[in-house]
């Protein structure tokens, strides 16, 4: 769930988003993701900024949208790494969106910044989770629940400390 100029967006668990006037509860339009059957909530994510509404289905596919258009933007298909290519489940985290760079991590294997505009990937890195990352200034960190615990560069990608605990 988010909330953005007055609007509140939520997904529900068969990936269908939801715009809600948050002034006086109307909905102002929903949008299917592409998904009828889910094979994990935790596949469906949504974050809103700079006009724009990224969201997720169990497909693994990541979609922007321009909300003062309403238009898709591009849609990104999330393929499972060769080291993670036996998980068939995606589970993805909260996107993360800091000024115009958007960050993902799946269980796919794939941790990325991407340009929010466009989907250009600045950086890759093998690393999986479904726990949202956290940002602090030009670092990054991610943590999985087989205990991983890694902090990377922002700007980079480079791996400044990996733990296993």
């Amino acid at each position: 769930m988010a909330i953005y100029k007055d609007n509140i967006y939520v997904i529900n668990s068969n990936g269908k988003i939801f715009s809600i006037n948050s002034l006086n509860g109307n909905q102002n339009w929903s949008f299917e993701t592409g998904s009828d059957t889910a094979k994990s909530y935790n596949a469906f994510k949504l974050a809103v900024a700079n006009d724009k509404l990224i969201f997720s289905n169990d497909f693994g596919i990541i979609t922007c949208i321009d909300l003062a258009k309403q238009s898709i933007i591009w849609n990104l298909t999330m393929e499972p790494s060769s080291v993670y290519s036996d998980n068939n489940l995606f589970e993805i985290a909260s996107p993360v969106i800091v000024n115009n760079n958007l960050f993902l991590v799946s269980s796919y294997g794939k941790f990325q910044k991407l340009d929010l505009d466009t989907a250009k990937i600045y950086w890759s890195i093998n690393d999986s989770s479904s726990l949202t990352p956290l940002i602090n200034n030009e670092i990054i960190a991610t943590a999985n629940h087989e205990g991983f615990f890694s902090i990377y560069n922002k700007n980079s990608g480079k791996v400044l400390y990996k733990k296993y605990n």
